[in-house]
C-alpha cells in the first residue's frame, strides 16, 4: 500500500484543482499565498509547488539565503 497525500483547492469552475499530486520525494509545499487588495483587504490565492529539497529549497526559491 501506498501512503499519498495531496492537497485539492477548488478551481474556476468550482471543480477540484490539483495543488500537488503527492509525489513521495516532495517534503515542503507552498499551497498559495497572501495578497494585499488596493482597499486594504488581504485574500488568499490558491497556487501550489512542491519541493524535494524540503524547506532549504523553498526558501532559497524565494531568495534566502541559508548557511
Amino acid at each position: 500500500m501506498t501512503d499519498v497525500w495531496s492537497a485539492r483547492r477548488l478551481g474556476p469552475d468550482r471543480s477540484p484543482g490539483l495543488v500537488s499530486d503527492g509525489r513521495p520525494a516532495e517534503t515542503a509545499l507552498v499551497l498559495g499565498s497572501f495578497r494585499r487588495r488596493v482597499n486594504g483587504d488581504w485574500s488568499f490565492v490558491p497556487g501550489g509547488k512542491g519541493y524535494r529539497g524540503g524547506l532549504e529549497e523553498l526558501v532559497q526559491d524565494h531568495g534566502i539565503e541559508v548557511a
